[in-house]
């Protein structure tokens, strides 16, 4: 395994093919989720599936938001699509002046092909942003679903924020067939 290799590489050397999931009416089974009461707005342009944003907040043009991407992906035997998780917290690690708060992996279980948890602070421009990203496998026969679920929030210095609800929230975020 390669320590840079993000999660999004490795599947594209993984899979036999693979493809965004912007239209929920053709997975076999449904994206669930209890997300904020934010703005739900039109993410297919950016390739989400869901695309949630917070209230406009600050003087920056920046918005809160939670963005849902679903990527379909066929797979040969003997590969193994739990393996995609080794590579989860690749991008983050990526962002300029990252610095990680938490990070959790939770094994296989039933089609579960595994969960992957990454939270931390970054600097974008002048905005300091908290950002909270889960990663799931899903396996059904040789077709699997990468289910990624990324909430990133002005951070601001001044006043700590407890993020743990929002944390909570877009782990919620399940494929449920």
């Amino acid at each position: 395994m390669n320590p840079t290799t993000t999660i999004y590489e490795r599947l594209a050397v993984m899979a036999v093919s693979y493809s965004r999931v912007t239209d929920e009416r053709t997975l076999p089974g449904v994206i669930a989720h209890t997300l904020p009461g934010w703005t739900v707005a039109d993410g297919t342009d950016a390739g989400c599936i869901a695309l949630v944003l917070g209230p406009q907040t600050s003087e920056l043009s920046f918005r809160d938001n939670i963005a849902v991407i679903c990527t379909r992906f066929v797979f040969n035997h003997g590969v193994k699509p739990a393996d995609l998780i080794d590579h989860a917290y690749v991008d983050a690690r990526a962002l300029e002046d990252w610095r990680e708060k938490t990070v959790r992996r939770w094994p296989a279980q039933g089609r579960h092909s595994g969960w992957a948890l990454q939270t931390g602070t970054y600097t974008s421009g002048s905005a300091n942003l908290f950002a909270a990203s889960t990663y799931a496998v899903h396996e059904r026969g040789n077709v699997g679903y990468l289910v990624q679920t990324t909430a990133t929030v002005i951070d601001s210095s001044r006043a700590p924020v407890d993020h743990a609800g929002l944390v909570a929230e877009i782990q919620t975020v399940n494929f449920v067939d």
